[in-house]
């Protein structure tokens, strides 16, 4: 509501060409290496750079969990959005002298905590910067390689799982792209990994998963297995096929993940 009503006062038709956002959009610009200051990518990071600096402010901290978990995802969807318009080394730490020089008088304790702001902002992104990285390349090449327009959950879960890639990044950029996630294969598979599940019964689950509902023979599941270079017995898969059933039907009553695993 301030932000409009300052629109009318400045006789600008939106709330990115209020003077605030002009100048922090031109030091986006700056930080990123990327002119257009119109792009709605930079529009993203100086609308961003206020959340994560006043939360930092208010002693919140980059975690896993409650408020800290809100910061790091805006903190990275941030950084995401600077990867993407081709900034190859840390820049949103940066643009907190600016929002200083903007909000600083209002905010004194934005002021006061401007040096431990960026400090922190510099911190998540260079512990996030080798996992983007690699893993928007993963991305990239599983949606050139997609057909149809449905993401499986075992490449989102892949993406987490073994590189690390966020789950709510997958999404982000899945949503610019149209395509949706299997988000009950990705559960599923989360699900599985809490359960404590050994390494063939989570692989013979990753499998099933790939497939939601089919019936698979014991054959088509060992060939599955060979392939992933895991080599066992028929006996053994038989074995590890009941206790994923009954690890499953113990904790997970609720969901059908498998329908059936004999043909």
């Amino acid at each position: 509501g301030l932000e409009r009503l300052a629109a009318v006062l400045q006789g600008v038709h939106g709330n990115y060409e209020i003077d605030l956002f002009q100048n922090l959009l031109q030091a986006a610009a700056k930080a990123t290496g990327h002119p257009d200051t119109t792009t709605p990518s930079l529009r993203v990071i100086a609308d961003h750079i206020r959340s994560c600096a006043f939360l930092i402010a208010d002693g919140v901290l980059p975690s896993n969990e409650g408020r800290g978990y809100v910061l790091r995802r805006i903190i990275r969807r941030a950084i995401r959005h600077g990867h993407k318009l081709g900034a190859a080394e840390p820049f949103f730490h940066k643009l907190v002298s600016a929002l200083d020089a903007e909000m600083g008088d209002a905010y004194p304790e934005l002021r006061e905590a401007s040096e431990q702001i960026a400090r922190v902002l510099l911190k998540e992104e260079e512990q996030f910067a080798r996992t983007l990285d690699h893993g928007m390349g993963l991305l990239n090449a599983a949606l050139e390689e997609l057909q149809g327009d449905v993401l499986p959950g075992e490449t989102v879960f892949k993406l987490y799982d073994t590189y690390g890639f966020p789950f709510d990044l997958t999404a982000d950029v899945c949503r610019e792209r149209e395509v949706t996630l299997d988000e009950e294969g990705w559960q599923a598979l989360v699900n599985g990994q809490d359960l404590g599940l050994t390494a063939v019964e989570f692989q013979l689950l990753r499998v099933m998963m790939q497939s939601p509902g089919r019936i698979f023979s014991r054959e088509q599941l060992m060939d599955h297995m060979y392939r992933d270079n895991r080599i066992v017995s028929e006996r053994t898969v038989d074995s590890h096929i009941k206790k994923l059933r009954k690890k499953i039907t113990e904790a997970l009553p609720e969901q059908e993940i498998i329908r059936s695993v004999y043909g």
